[in-house]
Formats: structure tokens, C-alpha cells, sequence
């Protein structure tokens, strides 16, 4: 069970919850947990770079082409790179510097990249603490959560 002191600063935090410590009640710690519950994956989809990357491949087409219309390449801290078109055609996956110049470059630990295609990381939270940096168009960089919410649907 959460602690007392953790799940009041979770309450405390919430919008429309309890101000105050002592109208904490059982009603609103679930409503707290099935919060957290939905951030958090106690059974991982991805557990490796390649089935990210082999994810985001087998999601692609010509509908996800049409809305994201980015080149990405991620540089992995353990000097290992992927490029994702999502530009050209029905969208490509390969590993290595991506042909082409590409719109968005994201550097990032590579176990932070599983963290936030497992739901346990936010994507806006991974680049507000550093653990993410992009290089390039910001907004191309945003359309990224259309694909992860693909590969993630795929996955369900």
C-alpha cells in the first residue's frame, strides 16, 4: 500500500481531490491508483530496442506516412541508431544513419526509449528532465505520439 505521506501529495496534486490530510478517504486513494495505473505497466510490451523499432515497422503504411510526413533518426547511448520514414511511401524502419537528411534527430538513454513505449515515461516528461533532446522541428518531433499510440494499439 502507498504510504500515507506519498498518496496525500498525490491528492494534493490531483485536480477536484481533497485539499487537506485528513479528508483523504479509501474513494479517493483508488481514484489516485487507477491514475497511476494507467501511466505505469507492471507487464512491459517492449523489451528490447529491436521490438520497439520492429513495432513501429509493422505499424507503418501510408495512412501514419500521411500524418506524421517525418524522417527520425534516434541515437541510442549505446552508439546503436535507428531511422524511422515516416516521409516516404508506406514508411520505412532500418537500422544505422538514415539515408536521407532527417527532419528530427532524438539522442536518448536506450533504456529511457523503452520506458516511454512501455507507458512508463512520458514523452513530454523525458524532454522537460533532459532525458530526451531533439534536434530539428519540434512540431514533426510531436507527431511521434501518433505513432507510438499506433504501435501500442497494434501491441493491446
Amino acid at each position: 500500500m502507498i504510504g500515507k505521506r506519498i498518496l496525500t501529495s498525490l491528492v494534493k496534486s490531483s485536480w477536484g481531490a481533497a485539499r487537506d490530510v485528513n479528508q483523504i478517504s479509501i474513494t479517493n486513494s483508488r481514484v489516485v491508483l487507477l491514475n497511476l495505473n494507467r501511466f505505469y505497466s507492471d507487464n512491459p510490451t517492449y523489451n528490447t530496442i529491436p521490438q520497439v523499432f520492429d513495432r513501429i515497422g509493422a505499424v507503418a503504411d501510408e495512412k501514419i506516412v500521411a500524418q506524421v510526413k517525418a524522417l527520425f533518426q534516434f541515437n541510442l547511448s549505446n552508439d546503436t541508431s535507428y531511422f524511422v520514414d515516416l516521409k516516404n511511401g508506406a514508411g520505412k524502419v532500418g537500422k544505422g544513419v538514415s539515408p536521407e537528411k532527417p527532419d528530427v534527430t532524438i539522442t536518448m538513454e536506450a533504456d529511457n526509449l523503452l520506458k516511454m513505449f512501455n507507458r512508463e515515461l512520458l514523452p513530454t516528461t523525458a524532454f522537460m528532465t533532459g532525458k530526451l533532446t531533439v534536434k530539428g522541428d519540434l512540431t514533426k518531433a510531436l507527431t511521434l505520439e501518433k505513432v507510438m499510440k499506433a504501435a501500442r494499439e497494434a501491441a493491446d
